[in-house]
């Protein structure tokens, strides 16, 4: 067995159903070779408020014992499917807080985020999403709640806002090795006719050009749809270009696209 070099972090919502999220997890594992761990917060606010602090002390040790249980359950059931090495780790306390030391102590190669339908999933906050892609300049895959990819298929990979490959990411290679070619490049462009379906050699993609007037999310999903793309990258966007139609259209982009979002590079990302 090749030997692991790269880690993913799976921030979980254990309220939620996590299944097409931790499948596109250990299937993008098992691509690059990497380990798992699966992190959870439990809000302190979601323990207990008791008058007596034996009967308090009671419920936190039931609370902790049923969340150690979940997390040893599904890292179980993961390792077992997928033959792969899954650990587990979660904390009580503030939830951005907390993750921020989690982050800095265990320095990820990839953070997951799941998603729910037709929003984005706030597991831990109401603006958690936003402030991972603001904060954490590492690689990020939103993962979609339905869609998924397989370990053993080829991924077609599209890739949203790049004028190249995504470099930045370190697992680039072991990723490529498992791409569909040609691969689909979309992008907008403010004084650029619009085209579509042209060859790019250099790059060996077929790019799609969109005019910055249409309604660029739905019209990304509709591309990513018909040419069967199962993995999405996007692009960062530099800090300070609040005014640009791919920054001011990213949540909706987001819930617009119905397969897993991989966002990479180290550009720090500002949400309007």
């Amino acid at each position: 067995m090749k030997k692991t070099t790269y880690k993913i972090s799976v921030l979980l919502d254990l309220k939620s159903s996590n299944t097409a999220a931790l499948k596109s997890t250990a299937s993008l594992a098992k691509i690059i070779n990497a380990k798992i761990e699966l992190f959870h917060v439990q809000k302190s606010t979601e323990l207990v408020d008791m008058e007596s602090q034996l009967s308090a002390k009671r419920a936190i040790n039931d609370a902790y014992r049923v969340t150690e249980n979940k997390l040893k359950g599904l890292a179980a059931e993961l390792a077992q499917t997928y033959d792969i090495a899954i650990e587990y780790s979660f904390t009580s306390g503030n939830v951005k807080r907390e993750i921020k030391q989690y982050l800095k102590d265990t320095n990820p190669d990839i953070v997951v985020l799941g998603k729910k339908k037709k929003k984005i999933l706030k597991p831990l906050g109401d603006n958690f999403t936003s402030f991972m892609l603001q904060k954490h300049k590492g690689a990020i895959l939103i993962a979609d709640f339905k869609n998924s990819f397989e370990p053993n298929n080829e991924l077609s990979l599209g890739l949203f806002n790049y004028e190249q490959l995504p470099t930045s990411i370190s697992f680039l290679p072991e990723l490529m090795a498992h791409i569909k070619k040609p691969l689909k490049s979309f992008k907008m462009r403010n004084n650029e006719k619009a085209a579509e379906g042209q060859q790019t050699d250099t790059l060996n993609t077929v790019d799609f050009v969109f005019d910055a007037c249409e309604n660029v999310p739905e019209t990304l999903a509709k591309y990513v749809a018909i040419n069967d793309v199962n993995l999405l990258c996007i692009g960062r966007t530099n800090k300070g270009e609040k005014s640009n139609t791919i920054q001011a259209n990213l949540k909706d982009i987001i819930n617009s696209i119905n397969v897993p979002l991989l966002f990479t590079g180290s550009k720090e990302l500002h949400l309007p």
